[in-house]
């Protein structure tokens, strides 16, 4: 298929890199392009098909006609939000750090099918187990999620309480992935918590003995509450390794960290990054799911990591603007909040870039700003709020995970008031309810 590949790159508002050379899956075997992916559009399974041959199915398919053609399709719903409302999104990433793949799109055929199958980017979920339960998670991604729930007596399938990708694909997905890891640009690696998983440190070990550690890149989302697995320093192996960028999931600092994701040790959280920020080959991005539950919160986290020797010139910051669960959302706070919490954004990315900071790079600190200032555009996109189980249901959410009413009252006193007295007692604008 002839087409002007320059022009998808730098100008296309469709195009993504990802259906062409990305495979992401699920601990319970779901397979889609992207972690992004609207799961309702497409959804196949490793239980009845192998990697390869989901890579080349119908609805992946007619997703890179599509993108070829210029048609917004539905599965990359969360994207096109993002970009719309002025942020940057993963699509925006996947041309700009994989853009060097774009001759793949030559490997098109006329029905969206591909003549070879290249994975350059792997994310495969291993399985959830997790030692943390996150307010904005839940069990499919956590085991700690799933042990709040049944020790709370809720409702929960026991028989699936561990979700372990090897017990959901029809081959072995380690020997699937082999035949691609001497070519692979780039290993993600997330979960669950992917440090206490042994699938990570197979792959790891496996990319050393065929010495492909000096060309493929590790990438990495953690919680980084341990960096030992069976008493060996995960830091060490990152040292055989030429790049690792280590995606710290920090949505607050101190109290604020404890309370919204369960089982952090903010201390220990703490020591961790500091030690990672040694590593000479290791670059350190801040991950931060920005919800209701940490707007608040922002300014003042990222004030704390530049003042307290938790970043350094190749730090980074990317911001995940939460879609679910729907009451966390930024575009289901009522007006008064949206006012307050847009003005303080602003009122920071402004005082940010009026600032010298000495200790992280020109570029990470305008990139941050940017993502700052596109976080209004989103909350005001849309009116999500509803007096309804949406709203009763934050109560079970932050139930299992905010054990402590009395300090989620008073480190995060807006979204308490809104989901024990406003969701209960007032509409939207404020007017008590008859």
């Amino acid at each position: 298929m002839v087409v002007d590949k320059n022009k998808l790159l730098k100008e296309s508002k469709t195009f993504c890199m990802f259906p062409w050379m990305h495979i992401y899956s699920n601990p319970d075997g779901t397979t889609w392009p992207c972690c992004n992916t609207e799961p309702e559009v497409i959804n196949e399974s490793l239980e009845n098909k192998t990697l390869e041959e989901i890579f080349v199915s119908e609805k992946w398919n007619q997703l890179r006609l599509d993108m070829l053609e210029g048609k917004e399709n539905p599965a990359c719903r969360k994207c096109y939000a993002v970009e719309k409302a002025g942020g940057a999104s993963y699509r925006s990433y996947a041309n700009k750090d994989f853009g060097n793949n774009i001759d793949l799109v030559d490997n098109t055929l006329q029905d969206g099918s591909l003549e070879s199958v290249q994975f350059k980017y792997i994310d495969i979920r291993f399985s959830n187990q997790c030692n943390q339960a996150c307010a904005t998670c839940g069990p499919e991604f956590s085991t700690y999620w799933q042990k709040l729930l049944i020790d709370n007596d809720r409702f929960f399938d026991k028989f699936k309480k561990f979700y372990r990708l090897s017990n959901h694909s029809k081959e072995n997905i380690f020997e699937q992935l082999k035949p691609h890891f001497p070519t692979a640009q780039e290993i993600y690696f997330a979960g669950g918590e992917p440090l206490i998983m042994d699938e990570h440190y197979q792959i790891l070990n496996h990319l050393i003995d065929i010495k492909a550690n000096d060309t493929v890149k590790l990438r990495y989302n953690s919680n980084c509450s341990n960096f030992y697995y069976k008493k060996s320093s995960v830091i060490n192996l990152w040292n055989k390794f030429k790049y690792v960028k280590l995606g710290a999931s920090v949505d607050a600092v101190e109290d604020v960290a404890e309370l919204i994701r369960f089982g952090t040790n903010f201390k220990t959280l703490s020591s961790n990054l500091k030690e990672a920020l040694t590593c000479e080959n290791l670059i350190l991005q801040y991950d931060t799911v920005v919800s209701v539950l940490n707007i608040d919160h922002l300014p003042y986290m990222y004030d704390y990591l530049l003042e307290n020797d938790l970043v350094n010139k190749q730090t980074w910051f990317t911001l995940n603007l939460a879609f679910t669960p729907l009451p966390f959302s930024l575009t289901s706070l009522i007006p008064k909040y949206k006012e307050k919490y847009s003005k303080k954004i602003l009122d920071y990315a402004d005082s940010l870039e009026n600032r010298k900071v000495k200790n992280i790079g020109t570029s990470a600190k305008e990139f941050l700003i940017n993502q700052l200032r596109a976080i209004p555009n989103f909350m005001y996109g849309s009116d999500t709020w509803e007096k309804d189980e949406k709203w009763y249901g934050l109560h079970a959410l932050v139930g299992w995970t905010i054990r402590d009413h009395q300090a989620f009252e008073n480190l995060i006193p807006d979204v308490y008031d809104m989901a024990f007295n406003i969701a209960n007692r007032y509409d939207r604008n404020g007017n008590r309810i008859s």
